[in-house]
């Protein structure tokens, strides 16, 4: 609230819209015109009138209180106080009237009998003011806002049913089928519960899976469901085999930002036939799977609706305001996640030592809803056991035995004995009897780290080292598309894409570079990371990437066959998460060498 930016936002909340007009910055006590109020523009727009409620106190014309055409406006509700029910352009301010153009989604909540509104210039009110929003309405006096106060300020122990009936179960039967035991215990937990369940899904163990058959036994049971998270992308991952599954839903959010195969369930494609504000009402009303953004339920359809059930996913991720939000529309909620991969992402170092990336996944794990799939089926035993020993003390599995012995396949292996020749320790990374997760100490190597001009580190040894890694994996039959690299460092990402796209037309400048962050939920036949640091003085604020254990359990769990880390191990080895990676590869001797040879 410092900036000037936050400033503006705490206007909108703590000024009147009399203080608001004196200042020029927006206009209060409007109602829709009861004379022609909408006009259609196109399939997803319209233009509302506004005009000056009768019993309004205020006089002057509203061509002269500072507003003007094309500028971007915030409605919201005086009375009762509701910030941000959506934002809108002007298109025409007169003497009596105010023309604004709204998407058509809106009507049904702005056209609500009895609703005075005012309007504030948008001045920066953008994710922060939604997160807002998301706090006042948890202290509403009203009896949801109460559940979830108790539920999630006073941690109350929620609540479940003894039983469920022989007839839900014998309906469902057929979807449970494919599930393995923890599957089916946490859903079947969501079926008895009362207020909500937290599902823990370990990295490989399904939870995409598990979430899909969550939403047809819920289907299949009568019962509506509300589907988000924090990324569009997560969202539609899901939409995506609830089609293949045939189920038919509603996908709320902006047509670009949804994945071109479900674009004909989007709500601008699905409400083209809808031609006046009850229709739409009806339509939205009727939707027993809608699905959106913790951000999209702005929605106008959340105001007018509940759902039974709504499931978040990516949870583990999302900060706690963001995720209130889908809370409201629905009486029990499920959230499905991770606390040990990554944590929210909070800039702030002062936020975060305040609790701001605790999720609220988090802060309810441990009180008595919390259900695991720890059944895995990525990776192999040996890279498991990384996991399992920095990360989940044994508690992954490998879900067949054919995961936990998979190998790396390289049907040319004999195509990279020229590479081999000048580079000997290739054999042991890539030869069918090498470890499927290594450690390549670069301490005597001349990999040392650097600075660019901007004074960010990386560590072009590394890169090269990287690069003859990928072209032998490539001659030895390995897909460009089956293996990624990754590296804790935004700069390192650059300089091995660069060094990778030298040639773009070749198979290696088809792998995918990324940070760790950019992998979650995500999954390859080889994975490499290049941990860059090469020094004896460390920054502290570097060297936070290399202590987050949560960082460090993403990354080595996107590999499926094999893993392999590079670095300095003199220099890693300070690092207490590395550490206990070295030292477990130590153990089995699955270090091959103390020093790569020069690159």
């Amino acid at each position: 609230m410092a900036s000037s930016r936050g400033n503006k936002l705490k206007d909108i909340w703590c000024k009147t819209s009399m203080d608001r007009e004196k200042e020029g910055k927006g206009i209060g006590g409007l109602v829709v015109s009861k004379l022609d109020p909408v006009e259609k523009i196109s399939s997803d727009l319209c233009v509302i009138k506004f005009c000056r409620h009768d019993k309004c106190s205020r006089h002057g014309f509203l061509s002269t209180l500072g507003l003007s055409a094309d500028e971007m406006v915030v409605l919201s509700g005086e009375r009762p106080v509701v910030i941000a029910l959506c934002t809108a352009i002007i298109s025409r301010v007169t003497e009596t009237t105010l023309d604004l153009i709204v998407e058509s989604d809106s009507l049904p909540r702005l056209t609500t009998s009895d609703l005075v509104l005012r309007v504030d210039k948008y001045e920066g009110y953008n994710t922060t003011g939604l997160l807002y929003t998301n706090l006042a309405r948890l202290m509403s006096d009203d009896g949801h806002s109460q559940k979830l106060r108790d539920l999630i300020i006073n941690r109350t122990k929620p609540r479940f049913a003894n039983t469920m009936s022989k007839g839900c179960i014998e309906k469902v039967k057929h979807i449970f089928k494919p599930l393995n035991k923890p599957q089916k215990t946490a859903i079947l937990k969501v079926l008895m519960s009362q207020d909500y369940v937290l599902i823990r899904g370990y990295p490989g163990t399904g939870k995409t899976s598990t979430i899909v058959a969550l939403v047809r036994v819920l289907q299949t049971l009568g019962r509506t469901v509300l589907l988000t998270s924090y990324t569009h992308s997560a969202v539609d991952n899901i939409l995506l085999k609830l089609k293949k599954e045939g189920l038919k839903f509603l996908r709320l959010g902006r047509l670009s930002r949804i994945h071109p195969d479900i674009r004909e369930f989007s709500a601008e494609k699905r409400t083209l036939d809808c031609s006046s504000v009850s229709e739409l009402r009806e339509f939205y009303k009727s939707q027993t799977i809608v699905a959106t953004s913790c951000l999209g339920t702005t929605h106008p359809v959340f105001n007018q609706r509940k759902f039974d059930v709504c499931i978040i996913d990516e949870a583990s991720q999302i900060v706690q305001p963001a995720c209130l939000g889908p809370l409201f529309s629905a009486g029990n909620f499920v959230l499905v996640g991770d606390p040990k991969q990554l944590p929210p992402v909070v800039q702030s170092k002062d936020a975060r030592s305040l609790g701001m990336d605790v999720s609220l996944f988090a802060h309810l794990d441990g009180v008595g809803a919390t259900y695991e799939l720890n059944l895995q089926y990525r990776m192999n035993s040996a890279i498991m056991e990384l996991s399992n020993v920095l990360t989940y003390g044994g508690a992954l599995k490998c879900g067949m035995e054919s995961i936990a012995t998979a190998k790396l396949q390289t049907p040319n292996i004999e195509s990279v004995t020229h590479i081999s020749e000048n580079h000997p320790w290739i054999d042991g990374v890539l030869s069918p009897d090498a470890q499927p997760a290594l450690f390549l100490d670069t301490y005597q190597t001349p990999a040392p780290e650097s600075r660019n001009s901007s004074g960010l580190v990386q560590n072009e040894g590394e890169a090269r080292l990287v690069h003859i890694i990928l072209k032998c994996l490539i001659k030895a039959g390995v897909s460009s598309k089956e293996v990624g690299v990754i590296a804790p460092y935004r700069n390192q990402v650059m300089l091995i894409k660069q060094l990778l796209h030298g040639n773009n037309k070749s198979e290696i400048s088809q792998v995918e570079v990324n940070t760790v962050d950019q992998y979650q939920g995500r999954d390859k036949s080889v994975i490499i990371i290049s941990l860059v640091r090469s020094s004896r003085e460390i920054n502290n604020k570097e060297e936070e990437l290399l202590k987050d254990i949560r960082r460090l359990n993403v990354a080595i769990t996107r590999a499926k066959h094999k893993l392999i880390l590079l670095g300095d191990r003199q220099t890693l080895t300070q690092y207490s998460p590395l550490k206990t990676i070295i030292s477990t590869l130590d153990k089995k001797q699955a270090i091959s060498f103390e020093c790569v040879p020069s690159c």
